[in-house]
């Protein structure tokens, strides 16, 4: 009896440990979590390509080939595909969870969001190359000797106008124009009346 009380009591106690060390499901815990995404194998059998998807942040794409003794990461990548003749890994690269989210806060337009990149990996040596503002890309279903692919429209930056300079016989013409104005003003203003401001116009422009 003394024994089965005892089992009971350390059961008890380990089943309350475990339980205190458990971390609460919040919010934040949810956010962390992963996912596998995209599963892909090159048509010979010789390379894997996998994503490892996030709630909130950043993607993470996996290049390896079958045996594991060669892998590479490539950070926010997606869209994976081998070309026909297992020489190439085609993929696009999202831009960073932060730009994305900071340019929605900004309300940015669409052609102000930040832009993908194509990436293609030559499985030979695993080098890889990147372009830049791809919007999407399609590879040929029989061969491997193309990637076609759809740039952004480039932005198109508003340039201030500059002021316009006038030259010095404008100035000059502007500098008459504002004394023949002080002139008919005083003119008026002694005459009182007694002249039309016509007749004063056209004597100080004879």
């Amino acid at each position: 009896m003394k024994r089965f009380s005892l089992l009971a009591l350390l059961i008890s106690t380990f089943t309350t440990v475990a339980t205190a060390q458990q971390k609460p499901l919040t919010h934040d815990v949810y956010d962390s979590w992963k996912s596998v995404g995209e599963r892909i194998i090159s048509s010979d059998g010789q390379y894997i390509a996998y994503t490892i998807a996030e709630q909130q942040g950043d993607g993470i794409a996996y290049l390896q080939n079958e045996s594991g003794s060669r892998k590479i990461q490539i950070d926010r990548g997606e869209k994976l595909k081998f070309t026909d003749d297992n020489k190439f890994l085609v993929a696009s690269i999202k831009p960073t969870y932060k730009e994305t989210r900071d340019a929605k806060i900004k309300k940015k337009k669409k052609e102000e969001m930040p832009k993908d990149t194509l990436l293609v990996v030559s499985l030979a040596d695993f080098k890889i190359e990147k372009i830049a503002s791809v919007k999407s890309y399609k590879l040929p279903e029989k061969s491997a000797a193309y990637i076609a692919y759809l740039k952004e429209a480039p932005e198109v930056k508003k340039e201030k106008a500059s002021p316009v300079k006038k030259d010095s016989l404008t100035l000059q013409l502007d500098k008459y124009a504002k004394l023949v104005d002080s002139i008919i003003r005083k003119a008026i203003d002694s005459t009182k009346g007694k002249i039309e401001k016509e007749e004063l116009v056209e004597i100080a422009t004879k």
